[in-house]
C-alpha cells in the first residue's frame, strides 16, 4: 500500500487545520438583485485579493465570492439575498501592502455595493446618522467609493475611510463607546488629511504614503507605543519623506521602526517572488523553533503571493505554480492559528477553540505550537511522584455539534478554495523544499499535486458524511457523567442522546460521492503519473517507495534498501484497489477476498442510529441487519458469535470458552511456567494432550467440558485443567490466537500459568504460530 510521507511541519498543521472551522450553510434566498450574480469592491484604497463571504442574520453562509481585482470588484454566482451581509474573510493586498483591517457591508440596496471601512461602521452597529454626523458626511456617502471621488479631486471619503480603518483595526472592531471611536477617527483623520493634501507629490504617491503611515500607526498603536498621539507624531515628522520616496516607487512605501528605534521608510518587495521568499523564510523559522507567530507569519505572506498570482505580469510561470500550491495549504494553515482572538462565542480558529474548551488564554503561552496542551492540575502521589490530570471541561464548552458545525462550515469553504487554487497549478509544476534541522529535500511535481488535491477532496467527503448524520453530544455533561458515575455505560450514554448517529440530511450524503469520486480520480491519475519514475521519487512529498530488509551478518545488523521491484508491485495493488474502490460507489464488487460490497447502498441514506445493536449496559446484542442496510451483500458475518456469549465478536471479542469454539480443533498450548504442548478436541467430548512439563513429556488422555465459559479437562494420571480466557479474538490469516489464565494439576504437581492457545482449521502442519 502507499506510503505517505508528511512534510513535517506543513503536513502536520494541515491535518490540524483539517479539524478546525467556523459558521455556516443555507439561509435566506429572497434576491434583490437582478444581475447575473451580486457585485462588490473592496475599497481602502482599492483592495486586491480580498475575498468575502455573504452571510444570512444569523452568520450562515450563503455563498463565496471570487478575489478582487484591480479595481476592487469581486462577485457572486448569485444574486444578493434580502437581510445579508458581506463579510471579507481573505484580507488581500492594497498599495501592495497588507491590508490590516476588515470590512463588512449590510446588503441594504441593489447594483455594486461598495464595502468599505465606512460601511463596516454601519454594519457593527452604529447608525448612519451618528457615522454620518461623526464623519461630518452625508448618510448616502457612506456606501459611495472613496476612490471615485478621490480621482475627481475629493479626498473627503478616501480620509474617512482611511482613518474609520485605523480606529476600527485598533479598537478590534468593538464600536460599544463612540466618543472613543470618534476621537480616534478625528486623530487620525487629521494626519491622513495632511497627507493627502500636502502641496508636493502625485495623488498615487500621496495614497500610498496615507497608506503606509496608517499601517504604521496600527502596528506602533497595537504592539509597541500603546498611544496614538505619540504614533501620529512620530510618522508625522517623516511625511516629507515618506512622499518623497512614495513618488519614487509608484505609491509602494512602507514605514518601520528599524533596529536602532529610528524610523526607515524604503521600498517593499511586493512582488509575488518576494512574498514567496518572505512565506519561507517564515516558515524555515516556525519549522526550527515551532513558532506560532511564524507560521502564522508563512501562511499569510504565501496568501499574499496567492492574491498576486494572476495580476503580477513579471512574476514566471514557476512562481505562479508555487503560489497557488502553497497559497491553498496556507487557506488551511490559517484556521490552526491557536492564539484567543477575544470574540465570545464566535468560532473562526483554533485559538476560538482552545478558548472554548478551557485552555489558558494568554497568547504567550501559545507561541510555541508544539507545547499547547490542555490545562492539568498536577500533585504529588503517595509515592512521592509527581501526576497529573485534565482539568473537567467548563460547564459552558461547546457541544459537539457546535465542532461539527465549525469544522463543515469554515473548513469546507476553506477547502473548496483550496481545491480551486491547485486546479491552477500547471502540469509542469515542480518545487525543492529543504528541511532547515535535518536538510532533507522534499519534492514537489505535479502528481504530489494531484495526491493533495485528492487529499482536500477526501476531507470534504468526510465532513459531508459527517454532516448528514446528528452528532451532537454535550461533551462537558457527558464527561461530568462519566467521571462521577460509579459505571457509566454505553446505554446510558445511548439513553442520555437518543438522536446521536440519525440520518438528518441525506443530500449531503449524495454530495460525498461526488468528493469521494473526485478523490479516487485524482489518486489514479497521480499513481498514472509516477509509473515508470518510482526510482526517482524517494524524497517526494508523497512516496511509494518500499524496502527490502536482510540480515547483515557483518554489521549483526537488519540493513533495509528501496526496492524497485516491491515498490511496483504496491502501486500495481494500490491502483487496483483504488479503481475497485471507485466501482464499489455505483455498484457492487466482488473484493481480493470473494466478498460482495455494495457502498453505494450508503450513499442512498442510511440511518447509522438504527444500525447500532441494543446495549445492556456496556454489552451489546447482535445488529438488526447484518448487511448493515445492504452494503454488505455476501461473504461476511457481523453477528458472529463463536464464543455464544450473545453479542458480536466484532464488537466484544472473544470472552469466554464455548464449545463451538473448541469443538473438534487441534491447539498448540505454550505458557510462560516451562508447560507447552498439542491439545487435541474431539467432538465426542475427549481429548489428547502431548505435554511437556519440563523437562518431562507425556501424552494425557481424557474428557473435557465447557461451564460458564471456562474449559475443564478431566484426564488419566490425575491429570485435570481449568482454563478461562484472559483476552481473546486473536484471528489473522485463519489462526485463532486465544490468551488464557490455567491452573494445572499433573502426578500431584500443580501450577497456575498466564499463556496462550493457538489453533488454526487446516491443522498445525499447514503452518506455525
Amino acid at each position: 500500500m502507499k506510503r505517505w510521507r508528511a512534510w513535517k511541519k506543513l503536513g502536520a498543521l494541515l491535518t490540524i487545520g483539517f479539524f478546525l472551522a467556523a459558521c455556516g450553510g443555507g439561509g435566506s434566498t429572497t434576491p434583490i438583485q437582478q444581475a447575473e450574480g451580486g457585485v462588490g469592491i473592496a475599497v481602502d484604497p482599492y483592495i486586491v485579493g480580498a475575498v468575502f463571504e455573504e452571510k444570512d442574520a444569523a452568520g450562515n453562509t450563503i455563498q463565496r465570492s471570487t478575489p478582487s481585482d484591480e479595481d476592487g470588484r469581486f462577485t457572486f454566482d448569485k444574486p444578493f439575498a434580502s437581510g445579508s451581509s458581506l463579510v471579507m474573510v481573505e484580507k488581500g493586498l492594497h498599495n501592495g501592502l497588507p491590508f490590516n483591517g476588515t470590512l463588512k457591508r449590510k446588503v441594504n440596496a441593489s447594483g455594486v455595493l461598495v464595502t468599505s471601512p465606512l460601511t463596516t461602521l454601519v454594519a457593527e452597529g452604529v447608525s448612519e446618522e451618528a457615522a454620518a454626523e461623526m464623519l461630518e458626511i452625508e448618510v448616502a456617502e457612506l456606501y459611495q467609493d472613496p476612490m471615485v471621488y478621490a480621482g475627481q479631486g475629493d479626498n473627503r471619503l478616501l480620509v474617512a475611510a482611511m482613518a474609520v480603518n485605523t480606529a476600527l483595526t485598533i479598537l478590534d472592531n468593538k464600536v460599544e463607546n463612540l466618543s472613543l471611536i470618534e476621537n480616534t477617527v478625528k486623530s487620525v483623520a487629521a494626519f491622513i488629511e495632511k497627507v493627502l493634501d500636502d502641496a508636493s507629490g502625485s495623488s498615487q504617491a500621496k495614497i500610498g504614503a496615507g497608506v503606509a503611515a496608517a499601517d504604521f500607526i496600527v502596528n506602533q498603536v497595537k504592539t509597541e507605543e500603546k498611544d496614538l498621539t505619540a504614533a501620529i507624531e512620530k510618522v508625522g515628522e517623516k511625511v516629507a519623506e515618506l512622499i518623497e520616496k512614495a513618488e519614487e516607487n509608484n505609491g509602494v512605501v512602507a514605514v518601520e521602526v528599524g533596529d536602532d528605534g529610528e524610523i526607515v521608510i524604503d521600498k517593499p518587495d511586493t512582488s509575488l517572488a518576494g512574498y514567496l521568499a518572505k512565506a519561507f523564510e517564515a516558515f524555515d523559522k516556525g519549522t526550527i523553533n515551532n513558532s506560532t507567530d511564524h507560521l502564522i507569519d508563512a501562511a499569510a505572506y504565501f496568501k499574499h503571493a496567492l492574491a498576486l498570482a494572476s495580476g503580477d505580469t513579471s512574476a514566471t510561470q514557476s512562481d505562479k505554480d508555487v503560489a497557488y500550491f502553497f497559497g491553498a495549504f496556507a487557506r488551511v494553515l490559517s484556521l490552526a492559528n491557536p492564539y484567543s482572538t477575544a470574540v465570545d462565542g464566535n468560532f473562526n480558529t483554533l485559538g476560538d477553540l482552545l478558548d472554548a474548551f478551557g485552555f489558558e488564554k494568554g497568547n504567550d503561552l501559545r507561541k510555541d505550537f508544539s507545547t499547547i496542551s490542555y490545562p492539568q492540575e498536577c500533585f504529588d502521589n503517595d509515592f512521592g511522584w509527581e501526576e497529573c490530570k485534565n482539568l473537567p471541561l467548563p460547564a459552558d464548552s461547546p457541544t459537539s455539534g457546535e465542532v461539527q458545525a465549525f469544522l463543515f462550515d469554515k473548513l469546507t469553504v476553506e477547502l473548496n478554495a483550496a481545491i480551486s487554487d491547485f486546479n491552477k497549478v500547471s502540469t509542469g509544476f515542480t518545487y525543492s523544499w529543504t528541511d532547515p534541522v535535518t536538510d532533507a529535500v522534499t519534492e514537489f511535481d505535479y502528481a504530489d499535486l494531484l495526491f493533495t488535491r485528492g487529499l482536500a477532496k477526501a476531507m470534504l467527503f468526510q465532513l459531508h458524511v459527517q454532516e448528514a448524520y446528528d452528532m451532537d453530544v454535550d461533551i462537558a455533561a457527558e464527561e461530568q457523567d462519566f467521571n462521577q458515575e460509579e459505571e457509566y455505560t454505553i446505554e446510558d450514554f445511548l439513553t442520555n442522546n437518543p438522536t446521536l448517529g440519525s440520518l438528518k440530511d441525506a443530500s449531503k450524503l449524495a454530495e460525498a460521492k461526488v468528493f469521494a469520486t473526485g478523490t479516487l480520480d485524482d489518486w489514479l491519475a497521480a499513481l498514472d503519473r509516477v509509473e515508470g519514475s518510482l526510482d526517482e521519487r524517494q524524497n517526494h512529498f508523497i512516496d511509494f517507495t518500499a524496502e527490502e530488509c536482510y540480515w547483515d551478518n557483518q554489521a549483526w545488523w537488519y540493513v533495509c534498501e528501496p526496492s524497485q521491484e516491491k515498490t511496483e508491485e504496491n502501486l500495481a495493488r494500490l491502483k487496483e484497489d483504488l479503481a475497485a474502490a471507485k466501482d464499489s460507489l455505483n455498484e457492487a464488487i466482488v473484493t481480493n477476498e470473494g466478498r460482495i460490497v455494495d457502498f453505494s447502498q450508503f450513499f442512498k441514506g442510511i440511518d447509522l442510529r438504527d444500525q447500532l445493536p441494543a446495549y445492556e449496559g456496556s454489552v451489546p446484542g447482535l445488529f438488526p441487519d447484518p448487511t448493515l442496510g445492504g452494503i454488505l451483500v455476501e461473504g461476511f458475518d457481523i453477528n458472529a458469535d463463536l464464543d455464544e456469549d450473545g453479542s458480536p465478536d466484532l464488537l466484544m471479542g472473544l470472552t469466554q470458552f464455548s464449545e463451538k469454539m473448541l469443538d473438534d480443533r487441534d491447539f498448540y498450548v505454550g505458557g510462560w511456567c516451562g508447560v507447552y504442548g498439542e491439545l487435541s478436541l474431539s467432538s465426542e467430548g475427549t481429548f489428547s494432550f502431548d505435554v511437556q512439563i519440563w523437562p518431562t513429556w507425556t501424552t494425557v488422555t481424557g474428557t473435557w467440558s465447557v461451564e460458564d465459559g471456562k474449559l475443564f479437562l478431566d484426564g488419566d494420571n490425575d491429570y485435570s485443567l481449568q482454563a478461562s480466557l484472559a483476552e481473546g479474538d486473536g484471528r489473522q490469516d485463519g489462526w485463532l490466537f486465544l490468551d488464557v489464565f490455567w491452573s494445572q494439576t499433573f502426578n500431584q504437581q500443580s501450577l497456575e500459568c498466564f499463556g496462550y492457545f493457538s489453533s488454526h482449521p487446516d491443522g498445525f502442519a499447514s503452518s506455525s504460530p
